[in-house]
């Protein structure tokens, strides 16, 4: 790929981002959360969001060596402080419904000897004092992607030269979210059509209970809410009635399980990036929703920091149907960014739940969807589970039994 057309499909990116991401014209404000690796490229979204009409495009930049430097050497309570320009800020933001965009990148570097508690300990506190006033997170207009910085494209190509090693970051990056040169929008808009497709199929079943199963060990069931709704491609707004897709790239169909209705073993497929580092060999036990069991044959202890750092992270929040024939599982075997692994198979997700993927749920309480059994949690982390040999059977709420997902991949 010549840096004519690299450059070419990063607007081609840019476009479906705010024509399909956001999908919101003649808004008075936008706001762009990037990182400082692509400058080109986040102008290019900025520019894209004029385009669509708004008046002003916010930005606000962060970066993973700088956080490294307040994690190093501040305090500890300190930076874990709500400050009142900060909450005033979000307060502007979510009162005002601001539609974000946000680009940011993965760093292998960034937190290498850094102490993983004390971040854990300062996320978690910041996150539950910024969402403590709003029902969940998902209450707003907003879309994201990951693009490659220097050390992820090393990682992926530890062979080649920096610069190659990034351009076909990017090329693999661009194979994953079907962009290609003057058939970007054709490709984009079919493939959420058919993610709402398989959707409506889901809902239409009336699901109780998935089985999964898998010869690495799977033997998991996990119940479904009285109200479970399944989303796939796009979300739609009830506040400006426009469907919007809050992740680039998406293969997912994904629903909200029942926080306490969870029984058995799953074993992870892919390694888990977290903070720079791999976790590898991931497995959970689970009893009436918790887990009871952590284990992991690498960077357990941090595996094991995250989840205890808040009690509701023992239990699910999501669960979402991917084929292993996925583009992205056929790009890279592992992109080491959850973003991308997540979306080359099915995957799970311990944490937050979706107050969007109950039926009716805007209409409820934060305390009445826990009532309901959706998870509220500070953090909400995915794991691959997804194998090419993956079985998941559905029992519907008539007792009929259903098989939505054979050798990896859809049965219908």
């Amino acid at each position: 790929m010549n840096e004519k057309e690299l450059r070419e499909c990063k607007l081609e990116l840019a476009k479906i981002l705010v024509k399909y991401g956001i999908n919101l014209p003649n808004k008075k404000y936008f706001l762009v959360t990037s990182c400082l690796d692509d400058l080109e490229f986040t102008n290019m979204v900025i520019e894209e969001c004029y385009k669509a009409g708004a008046k002003r495009v916010l930005v606000e930049w962060v970066d993973d060596y700088i956080l490294r430097t307040h994690y190093k050497y501040g305090d500890k309570e300190t930076l874990s402080t709500y400050l009142p320009f900060e909450k005033a800020r979000n307060d502007f933001y979510h009162k005002n419904y601001i539609p974000q965009i946000i680009i940011l990148t993965e760093h292998f570097d960034s937190f290498v000897g850094i102490d993983m508690e004390k971040v854990s300990y300062i996320r978690n506190k910041l996150r539950k004092e910024k969402y403590k006033n709003t029902k969940f997170i998902f209450n707003s207009h907003w879309t994201g992607t990951f693009i490659p910085s220097i050390s992820w494209a090393k990682e992926l190509f530890p062979k080649l030269t920096e610069k190659d090693a990034m351009n076909k970051a990017w090329e693999m990056f661009f194979k994953a979210m079907r962009v290609k040169i003057d058939e970007t929008d054709k490709n984009t808009k079919n493939h959420l059509d058919d993610l709402k497709k398989r959707s409506a199929y889901l809902n239409s079943l009336n699901i109780d209970t998935l089985h999964y199963t898998s010869k690495n060990g799977t033997d998991l069931t996990v119940g479904l809410t009285d109200k479970s709704f399944w989303i796939g491609g796009t979300f739609t707004s009830n506040k400006t009635k426009r469907a919007y897709n809050p992740n680039f790239p998406t293969e997912e169909v994904f629903t909200t399980p029942h926080k306490d209705r969870t029984n058995g073993v799953v074993y992870a497929s892919k390694p888990l990036s977290l903070c720079g580092k791999l976790i590898e060999g991931i497995s959970f036990k689970f009893k009436n929703g918790r887990m009871v069991e952590i284990h992991a044959k690498k960077n357990e202890k941090l595996l094991k920091t995250v989840i205890n750092a808040d009690e509701n992270c023992r239990y699910l929040g999501e669960c979402a149907l991917v084929p292993f024939s996925s583009p992205i599982n056929k790009a890279l075997p592992l992109f080491y960014s959850t973003i991308y692994d997540e979306n080359a198979c099915c995957h799970l997700a311990f944490g937050l739940g979706f107050d969007v993927a109950y039926k009716g749920g805007d209409k409820l309480t934060r305390e009445q969807l826990v009532k309901k059994g959706v998870n509220f949690a500070n953090n909400h982390i995915d794991f691959m589970i997804g194998t090419k040999d993956l079985k998941i059977e559905a029992k519907l709420k008539n007792g009929k039994k259903v098989l939505i997902f054979n050798k990896g991949e859809w049965v219908k």
